[in-house]
Parts: structure tokens; C-alpha cells; sequence
């Protein structure tokens, strides 16, 4: 997953949109419901390596993955497992804290793990980077909006200029409704579509899909568009019980 924006909003709770940028021969299945012994989650899946780089729980926590941490990196497989079930090892355990504490990520390729976990009246929102060798954790301010690309795909400059754009799309948009979101990482942004937010490239590298995660104080709303199939889903997931604190 690649890019990844957050936007609290007073009329429609949370919205949390990414877009998915991948080679498009990898196939994916639509999101689906994935049952383990605590809880429920909600994700589509990487069938290659039966990760995810987005997953929802029925307890009120996300997960999202990014590749790369905060620069370009070499690329040196074998690696131990793939970085795609992070997300999931991460709704698993007790705590995301706790988990982020004790996984053994050596021999894991870098990368930005990014959590949300809602509460009744609040989101907890914290940022986690993997570098290869190092783990670094940051909590971020929930009432503000935020935008994440993938170290590996964008460059600073590139980052940076997509953080432009996202924040004079905030500043231009009077309603932040999932519907504006949703069309700002569905959006002709710049000249070079190698870099936008809708990007292609001759490798066969493109945005291949799109997701959307809706949250309220009751429920959650999980929109999914496969841009090569043309193909939809839509979720709507109750919390199975009222978050607490001590979830995160």
C-alpha cells in the first residue's frame, strides 16, 4: 500500500483512504471477513503472500502498511516473511504497543506501519517505522489530517510534493466527505504520472486499487474499488464491543 491519508471530521467521523500502487500482474482478492479466536477482521488480501496492507477489527482497530520506512532501500531478499502480515500479526495481539515492543522484525524488509484504534470519544493514531535494523514509534496528533507515500516508490521531493497537494486540497475542500477523499486519490494531480496519486509506470507498476475506511462511535464502513477489474465491495462492520483505552 502506498498511499495512505487520515482526515477526522465532526460529520462523518473518521475517514482513512489508500491507494494501493503494486505491479498489476500481483493478484489480490476483495475484502473479506477473516475470523480468528478474539475477533473478526476485514481486509483484502495479497494472494501471493496472504498478507494485507490495510485491515479493520471488529474491535474499532486499523492497521495499515506502507513499504519502506523513511528512504529508498536495497532490495536484498530472502526475506524472513513478508511484510504484508504485519497488519495482521498487529490486530492479533493484545496491544499494538505491546506487539510493536516484542516482534522479532530482523530479516523483515523496511517499512511504515501506521495505527488507529478508536476509543469512544477519540482516536489513538501512532506511526511505527521498521529500517532494517531499527524500530522507531511516534504518536501523532489525531485531530489533525494526515498523508503518508511509500519511501520506496517516492523520493522527498516527490513526498513532499504530494503533501502539497493534499494539504491544498484540505485547504480548498469546505466538506470533508468520503466522497472528496475518495476523489482526491482517484485525481489527476500533476503532470507526471509516474508520481501522482493515480500513477503508472512502464514496469507494469500502477495504482491498482482503492480503499476506504469510514469510522463512527457505533460502526465502520470498508469501500474497496479494483481498478483493474473494475470490480467493488462494501462492508459495513459493527464494533463488537466498546474500545477501551487499554486496547492500543
Amino acid at each position: 500500500m502506498c498511499t495512505f491519508t487520515f482526515v477526522p471530521t465532526d460529520s462523518y467521523g473518521l475517514i482513512l483512504t489508500s491507494s494501493r500502487d503494486e505491479v498489476n500482474s500481483r493478484p489480490t482478492a476483495l475484502p473479506s471477513a477473516y475470523k480468528n479466536d478474539k475477533q473478526t477482521c476485514f481486509y483484502p488480501k495479497d494472494l501471493v503472500a496472504g498478507g494485507t496492507w490495510l485491515a479493520v477489527s471488529d474491535q474499532g482497530r486499523v492497521v495499515c502498511l506502507l513499504n519502506g520506512a523513511f528512504n529508498t532501500h536495497v532490495h536484498t531478499p530472502p526475506y524472513t516473511r513478508s511484510r504484508g502480515l504485519i497488519p495482521l500479526e498487529a490486530l492479533a495481539a493484545e496491544t499494538v504497543e505491546g506487539y510493536w515492543d516484542k516482534v522479532d522484525l530482523n530479516g523483515v524488509e523496511p517499512f511504515t506501519l501506521i495505527a488507529v484504534q478508536q476509543l469512544e470519544e477519540q482516536y489513538i493514531l501512532q506511526e511505527m517505522r521498521w529500517d532494517g535494523s531499527t524500530k522507531y514509534t511516534l504518536k501523532l496528533d489525531e485531530t489533525q489530517t494526515h498523508i503518508w507515500s511509500s519511501a520506496t516508490l517516492y523520493n522527498e521531493n516527490q513526498r513532499k510534493q504530494r503533501s502539497t497537494w493534499f494539504q491544498e486540497w484540505i485547504e480548498n475542500t469546505e466538506n470533508w466527505t468520503p466522497q472528496q477523499m475518495y476523489k482526491f486519490h482517484n485525481s489527476k494531480h500533476g503532470e507526471d504520472g509516474r508520481f501522482d496519486l493515480v500513477m503508472q509506470r512502464q514496469n507494469g507498476l500502477e495504482t491498482t486499487s482503492l480503499s476506504q475506511l469510514v469510522l463512527t462511535k457505533n460502526k465502520g464502513q470498508f469501500y474497496h474499488f479494483d481498478r483493474l477489474e473494475s470490480t467493488e465491495k462494501e462492508l459495513s462492520i459493527r464494533w463488537q464491543q466498546t474500545p477501551k483505552l487499554a486496547v492500543i
